[in-house]
């Protein structure tokens, strides 16, 4: 697999500027972004985009020449929702408990 393109701030500065712009994301969601991404500082995957939702979500994506995955955050659903792309075909998709063995699992697809 290529190398997966690199979004051009830090995921932490990404995540205030979505607060900051008045994106509708409640603190809680804002609490579980911030904990997703310290598992994943943890891990050694590649930094996500960050995204807000349109119902005050937050969604991480990552993108590969040839894998591709996102994973939402939503302010009605404790778990994760995510999707797994290859050649631009969703492959897998389903929801995960957001915990560290959880999320840490979802990235392997990118390898």
């Amino acid at each position: 697999m290529g190398e997966l393109r690199i979004p051009a701030s830090r995921p932490l500065d990404a995540l205030s500027k979505l607060r900051q712009s008045g994106e509708a994301i409640s603190d809680n969601v804002l609490q579980r972004a911030r904990a997703i991404l310290s598992i994943l500082d943890k891990s050694n995957v590649s930094a996500p985009f960050i995204f807000p939702t349109d119902i005050g979500g937050v969604q991480f994506e990552w993108h590969g020449e040839k894998r591709e995955l996102d994973i939402e955050l939503s302010p009605a659903n404790e778990k994760l929702s995510w999707v797994a792309f290859e050649n631009g075909v969703a492959e897998l998709e389903g929801e995960a408990n957001a915990d560290e063995s959880s999320v840490l699992q979802l990235v392997k697809w990118l390898r």
